[in-house]
């Protein structure tokens, strides 16, 4: 039995996660191309794009992701948003890592969001962060926004956030 997860949603209101445990490692995901069932987000984002929204009190781990997306992360655009009191852990390969893999059409990469805008980050953490090239792409990645909580920030604020063992 495989999850389809929305697409190219806008979220715009309150997610309050009353700081339960996500486990995206117990998500099945169809992978159309491969024809299988993973837990790997290959879309490049678990939430499309927040706008004038509210991300709060959240725990995730298990983030895996591997996609030639332009944009990488647990949330690809926040625009106008608030997002709070959000703790990231990981399992990929390492079972303590976060995995991000992108290719040469990646552009931002963030262990929260790829690209923030009019947005602020209070109180969150990300432990064992990996952010790599997939090994099938031998071309050097540039022009790239790469960040352990944001890969691309403007006009926006980040406090007290912290990631802790980031490797890229």
């Amino acid at each position: 039995n495989s999850s389809r997860l929305p697409n190219n949603i806008t979220y715009t209101g309150i997610l309050d996660g009353n700081n339960k445990m996500l486990d995206l490692s117990e998500l099945a995901l169809y992978d159309s191309k491969t024809k299988e069932t993973t837990n790997i987000i290959a879309r490049g984002y678990f939430l499309y794009d927040t706008s004038f929204a509210t991300i709060k009190n959240l725990q995730v781990k298990g983030l895996q992701i591997k996609s030639n997306a332009s944009y990488l992360g647990f949330i690809r655009r926040a625009i106008d948003s608030v997002i709070e009191n959000i703790d990231v852990s990981g399992i990929g390969e390492n079972p303590n890592n976060i995995l991000l893999t992108g290719t040469r059409d990646t552009m931002y990469v963030g262990g929260i969001v790829a690209y923030i805008d009019h947005t602020e980050i209070n109180d969150v953490s990300i432990n064992n962060l990996e952010i790599k090239k997939a090994e099938e792409y031998n071309e050097t990645i540039k022009n790239n926004y790469i960040g352990g909580i944001v890969g691309y920030a403007g006009n926006s604020k980040l406090q007290n956030s912290y990631v802790y063992d980031f490797n890229v």
